[in-house]
């Protein structure tokens, strides 16, 4: 038992030093930009017109952007991939995403820190090679209770199965399937794809109980379900992530049973 525990907090211990060694680790909001399209055209805003999360991981990113329209805001994009930071150059690698074509773009950016912001500054080169600038795209670091959640990283999810409030049983692999996402001290974010498409991206804080994870969903691809409320028992063994729970909302109680794998950036590259 003991040293279950030991190694328990050996995992925990490493994976939060590796969030901290990359400066740009962390979870990260747009507060403004300022860019020209390709045709043009100045591109410039703040939160006030729309919202950007984006998670950075010693190796990948997710965001989700979210635009306003009348008093909402509604889905616009998602993305994730791999990330390197080389000197002060920013590179990421879209690996699955809402927009066809996404893949397609190529991004020369650089960076730089102050303080709790982070600036992206460079260009983006569409595939008919038009070429839109962004002068600063600002972000500030999104601050939260971190938990010790030895599940910190980055996961794909291998098998799940759900029982519905009828009692109906469904389940898929990742033959099918693809369940990619990031838990960090402080937030999660998942992008899902049916069949090599787009299917829906998730994400938001969460706290820890225990072994139990209760996650928040703040940004959704789709119309959040009325009292939606979410528990997952959560169980790890070497590369593995267990989760088992139950999901509450307007359509009833169902059961759930997910088994994730950790990953690098060579697993998550094979679609």
């Amino acid at each position: 038992m003991k040293a279950k525990i030991f190694l328990l907090v050996l995992l925990v211990y490493f994976s939060l030093n590796l969030f901290a060694q990359n400066p740009l680790v962390g979870t990260w909001e747009v507060i403004s930009l300022n860019c020209i399209d390709s045709d043009g055209s100045k591109i410039s805003g703040d939160g006030s017109v729309f919202k950007e999360i984006k998670i950075i991981t010693p190796t990948y990113y997710f965001l989700i952007t979210q635009r306003k329209q009348g008093d909402s805001l509604i889905f616009d994009k998602a993305i994730a991939g791999t990330v390197q930071v080389e000197g002060n150059k920013y590179i990421e690698t879209p690996i699955y995403f809402s927009q066809e074509g996404t893949d397609k773009t190529k991004s020369n950016f650089t960076y730089k820190l102050e303080g709790d912001k982070f600036i992206q500054s460079g260009t983006i080169t569409y595939p008919d090679g038009k070429v839109a600038a962004c002068e600063a795209l600002v972000f500030q670091k999104v601050k939260g209770n971190k938990s010790n959640n030895p599940a910190i990283g980055t996961w794909n999810n291998l098998t799940s199965a759900e029982v519905d409030a009828k009692g109906q049983k469904t389940s898929h692999t990742n033959a099918t399937h693809i369940r990619f996402q990031t838990i960090t001290p402080t937030h999660w974010m998942r992008i899902s794809y049916k069949d090599n498409k787009f299917e829906h991206a998730m994400g938001g804080t969460y706290r820890m109980k225990g072994n139990k994870l209760y996650p928040n969903f703040e940004m959704l691809s789709f119309p959040a379900p009325k009292s939606l409320k979410v528990e997952i028992n959560q169980r790890l063994e070497g590369n593995k992530l267990y989760w088992s729970g139950i999901v509450n909302d307007e359509n009833g109680k169902r059961t759930f049973e997910d088994v994730y794998e950790k990953v690098n950036s060579k697993t998550a590259s094979i679609k």
